[in-house]
């Protein structure tokens, strides 16, 4: 009879745990109290998965923001962040952010941010986001634009810290949507927050840490306005970790002054990147939009390239380069625009059997 009872009891228990669990909430981040004159004065706030209000803030909203996520991660709850709260007469509110804003180590996580206009100008030049290890994880930016102004990436995938649950260092599986994204000069009033410099990205995957396996990566528009080396780039993986077989999916990929797209890099005195292979890369256009850059640069083995079209109406200086140890890549472009390599449509095959499709 005790027996029958004690399953009752943990039968009843379970029911209440699963309970809980369905109505539970997501973590989310929200406007709290918009300000028609000013952006910089709008109110946010974020609440647990009860409900419960846990902090606000006036303006740069980044730390309440960084709370909130590391709540969600601690806890193993989703995130939401809904900035549709106030339209007036058509404005978006601007979600700023003054300093960089970190996804810590997690699995299996979920994070959606819905039409937020991001205005991120990190007051040290840092990034805007920064992404470490991760598996199965699932982040979307949707309906809004990430504004990045600062000296880094809008982006920046780099895991360095291991996931806690079973001591994984890297990014597996995930799906991440980043969106529209924009670098862009700061506006006379905001120097304070720094310039785009020769080196600033849109969005950048650094496995020299960590290995990158099985991703799939979105986005609409990615567009570096001014002074960015490299609108999409990969760099080079560590002789124990790799890049492959991921999938970047984009629209519009435009603007740099070295490379729009740049998979891998040369650096002197070090051996030539490899680690870097069977992705596939497919976008609308990649359009460098400036004189003497590069379309896609690549140093990988084994990628596949599809593009609606490579260049534009600016005379750029080559469409597609295979750097040398670059080999059995395949691409299909539909357009090239002009360049001035000197070669059939701008590309430059330093490699080993690249090949069209």
């Amino acid at each position: 009879m005790k027996k029958i009872l004690l399953i009752m009891a943990l039968s009843v228990m379970a029911l209440s745990v699963m309970a809980l669990s369905v109505h539970a909430q997501p973590v989310k981040f929200y406007l709290s109290n918009y300000n028609s004159t000013n952006d910089e004065m709008h109110t946010w706030a974020w609440a647990d998965e009860t409900g419960a209000l846990k902090e606000t803030a006036i303006g740069d909203a980044a730390a309440i923001l960084r709370n909130a996520i590391n709540y969600a991660v601690a806890n193993g709850m989703p995130f939401s962040a809904d900035c549709r709260t106030y339209l007036v007469n058509g404005h978006q509110p601007f979600l700023i952010l003054n300093s960089s804003v970190g996804f810590p180590p997690s699995v299996g996580m979920k994070f959606e941010f819905d039409n937020c206009l991001i205005l991120s100008r990190p007051v040290d030049g840092g990034d805007a986001f920064i992404l470490d290890s991760s598996e199965t994880m699932v982040l979307k930016f949707e309906g809004g634009e990430v504004l990045y102004r600062g000296y880094g990436c809008a982006f920046r995938l780099h895991p360095q810290l291991s996931t806690t649950t079973d001591s994984f260092t890297g990014i597996n599986l995930a799906r991440i949507d980043f969106g529209q994204v924009t670098v862009q000069p700061a506006s006379p009033g905001d120097v304070t927050y720094g310039q785009p410099t020769p080196n600033a990205c849109g969005i950048e995957m650094d496995p020299s840490s960590g290995s990158f396996f099985g991703n799939v990566f979105t986005t609409g528009q990615a567009d570096c306005k001014l002074n960015c080396a490299n609108t999409i780039r990969v760099k080079n993986p560590s002789s124990t970790t790799v890049f492959r077989n991921n999938k970047f999916n984009g629209g519009m990929i435009a603007s740099a002054t070295q490379s729009t797209i740049q998979i891998g890099e040369y650096i002197p005195g070090q051996p030539l990147p490899t680690g870097i292979y069977g992705n596939i890369w497919e976008f609308g256009s990649i359009d460098p939009n400036v004189a003497g850059a590069d379309g896609f640069n690549s140093w990988a083995n084994g990628d596949t390239l599809i593009a609606g079209s490579v260049g534009g109406n600016v005379q750029i200086w080559r469409t597609i380069v295979w750097e040398p140890g670059a080999t059995n890549n395949a691409y299909r472009v539909g357009i090239f625009g002009p360049s001035n390599s000197g070669t059939t449509n701008g590309i430059v095959d330093a490699g080993t059997t690249n090949h069209q499709m």
